[in-house]
């Protein structure tokens, strides 16, 4: 079972974001703001931080988006840890 710590989550995502923005930044040589809340990403961004984040906690979230209505990467976290925690519950044990 995947426990999940809140912190580290919003930490991962926020690490996830910035690397995102790194490789899709048109101008790569500035210095790129660190992205603060989701509206500091464009919608292809934020759909690569989405998968990203399902490769990284195996979970699915992509199909689940149109339930997410945050507008922080705190309420992305929320958003997550529900998702592995629901995940973790519909796994039977070993």
């Amino acid at each position: 079972m995947l426990e999940i710590e809140r912190n580290e989550l919003i930490t991962q995502i926020k690490v996830q974001a910035m690397t995102i923005l790194m490789f899709t930044s048109s101008e790569p040589e500035f210095e790129l703001p660190e992205p603060s809340k989701m509206d500091d990403l464009d919608s292809f961004s934020v759909v690569q931080l989405i998968l990203t984040l399902e490769d990284i906690y195996d979970v699915r979230l992509l199909e689940d988006m149109q339930q997410f209505e945050g507008k922080t990467f705190d309420d992305l976290a929320d958003f997550v840890a529900l998702r592995i925690s629901q995940n973790d519950q519909a796994v039977p044990p070993a």
